[in-house]
């Protein structure tokens, strides 16, 4: 490694400085102070964790080599010393390589070099190459032939059956198509007009990087979809495990700008997902390049926005198993704990999926059968009583997860002076609900129970149930009101609102609310005010123009 108590070259602009000194002034790599205070999207992205959702599940073998050409201010590179035995990273800009160096100065197993590809040459040949393409992350390439001509510079470097993994933003995602201003150049629909003015690392349409990926001779080439983008990433689909409505519910959006949105992308995912074409406007693509056997990961969600030991990535393989793994050592507890609490209701004769602990991972099987939330919404429409029913079977295996203790001990008593909380359950499962659980067969069948609340009441874990089905899919209500759900399962309104309160004290703790205040402030925003005001503007040049 070179050595850190090199003088650092100037920072290309103020952001980079003031990243950088975020840096080189913190000694223990915590940076959840500054995220908090400071409301800048790229501090987020270049200092927390978020971003390592991108490839921090990726099966990759740990006696490897890696080189990531383009490490920014190092948001990978940790994780990526973690996964592999030595890492090379490629950094063009020397103040950005400077603060790498500083920032993971006690990984042994690291090596960062300053300069551009073009100029690069190693003797040795690398496992794995990453190229992940960020603004000001590699260097310039200006066109799709520039891509090819970068990744024709990596494989050369690649050892034998190595592989590239390569994430691009796509010109026609779903948030540039609503009118989020592009990566690249900062100006709204600057890629579907074809980059008018030019780019300097543009974004590719599918078929764009369809060809550049043909270009490039690989043998295979296997495409994975980031949702909502490959930034921070929650959820990644690949094509032989497509997006279905379920993404609706666990995602969540951020836009971190709104001035220029014309259209609401909430809605556009809505519509994408019915007409089955999100995977063609995803956000972004990550594509894994070889001449051997792909990865055999189907489908990953994780949750790098928890805490250590509840954070997780949740992995589909072809071989049709699901395995989830702790991202960090503090969650094996965590896995343990799932193990527990799945054992415990089956010991109440409730239908839990099976699973095994192995190897510091949870081992379960894949069950081809529709979430009780998918199943609810298709209900809703055509069958109003079966509707009604399958909220009953929940709400009764919901009361038989626990004995019930005396009302003295509900532990939300003193929330609110409310005397008709219903049972109270000495172990409440508040991930008792319909997207936590398949419909198989005309059986519930639960999974993903990780947390436990002590004397609660049974109709706390109902209220999710139920505010969770009809948030994600309020047309619901035109089918089956929630008015008659909530009278028929006793939650009044005094009810439903001490429940709402809880819930956003378990969410906050959850997702460290506070800790990412900014990006949950970063939400889709009113449209339809925008929406009128272009509407007027074209009436009065229609206007003007028959005049």
């Amino acid at each position: 490694m070179t050595n850190s108590s090199e003088r650092p070259a100037k920072a290309a602009c103020k952001l980079d400085a003031d990243i950088g000194q975020y840096i080189l002034s913190n000694t223990d790599g915590d940076f959840s102070a500054i995220v908090k205070k400071d409301y800048r999207w790229q501090v987020l992205y270049h200092l927390d964790v978020q971003s390592t959702g991108l490839l921090c599940w990726y099966p990759f073998r740990k006696n490897s080599s890696l080189l990531q050409i383009g490490g920014g201010f190092g948001n990978l590179t940790g994780m990526l010393c973690d996964k592999c035995e030595f890492v090379t990273v490629l950094e063009h800009d020397d103040y950005r390589a400077y603060c790498i160096r500083r920032r993971w100065n006690t990984k042994t197993n690291l090596r960062v070099v300053s300069g551009y590809i073009s100029a690069f040459s190693s003797p040795e040949k690398y496992d794995y190459i990453v190229v992940n393409i960020v603004p000001g992350s590699p260097e310039p390439v200006f066109s799709p032939q520039g891509y090819v001509s970068l990744l024709l510079q990596a494989k050369k470097m690649l050892a034998d059956h190595g592989k590239l993994l390569f994430a691009v933003s796509n010109k026609l995602g779903i948030q540039y198509l609503c009118g989020t201003p592009d990566p690249s150049t900062g100006i709204p629909f600057d890629g579907p007009n074809a980059y008018t003015t030019g780019a300097s690392l543009p974004s590719l349409s599918k078929a764009e990087l369809s060809e550049v990926l043909r270009s490039t001779e690989f043998p295979t080439v296997k495409f994975f979809y980031p949702f909502p983008d490959h930034y921070l990433p929650q959820m990644i689909y690949t094509d032989d495990y497509p997006p279905g409505e379920e993404l609706i519910e666990r995602l969540r959006i951020y836009l971190t700008e709104h001035d220029s949105l014309v259209i609401d992308p909430v809605k556009l995912y809505r519509y994408l997902a019915d007409e089955n074409l999100l995977l063609s406007f995803s956000n972004s693509f990550l594509v894994e390049c070889c001449d051997g056997e792909p990865c055999p990961v189907l489908y990953v969600s994780v949750s790098t926005e928890r805490k250590r030991e509840e954070s997780f990535s949740t992995i589909i393989l072809n071989n049709r198993t699901v395995e989830k793994h702790p991202l960090y050592p503090e969650g094996l507890k965590g896995l343990e704990r799932i193990v527990k609490n799945l054992s415990d209701l089956k010991a109440r004769d409730i239908p839990v999926i099976s699973c095994r602990l192995d190897n510091e991972r949870l081992i379960m099987p894949h069950i081809q059968a529709p979430t009780l939330s998918k199943h609810l919404r298709d209900l809703a429409a055509h069958d109003k009583s079966g509707f009604v029913r399958c909220l009953d079977k929940l709400y009764h295996f919901i009361l038989k997860s626990s004995e019930h203790v005396p009302a003295d001990k509900n532990a939300l008593a003193g929330s609110a002076p409310i005397s008709h909380w219903g049972p109270i359950l000495a172990r409440a499962y508040p991930e008792m609900i319909p997207v936590n659980c398949f419909y198989d067969h005309e059986e519930l069948v639960f999974f993903d129970q990780e947390f436990v609340k002590e004397n609660y009441p049974a109709k706390y874990v109902m209220f999710r149930a139920i505010n969770d089905v009809y948030m994600f899919f309020p047309q619901l209500e035109e089918h089956v009101p929630l008015s008659k759900i909530k009278k028929r399962y006793g939650l009044t309104s005094e009810l439903w609102r001490a429940f709402a309160q809880e819930e956003d004290r378990f969410q906050d703790q959850l997702r460290q609310r506070e800790t990412y205040q900014h990006f949950y402030k970063w939400k889709p925003s009113d449209i339809k005010e925008k929406r009128i005001k272009i509407a007027r503007n074209g009436r009065l040049l229609l206007d003007g123009y028959k005049a």
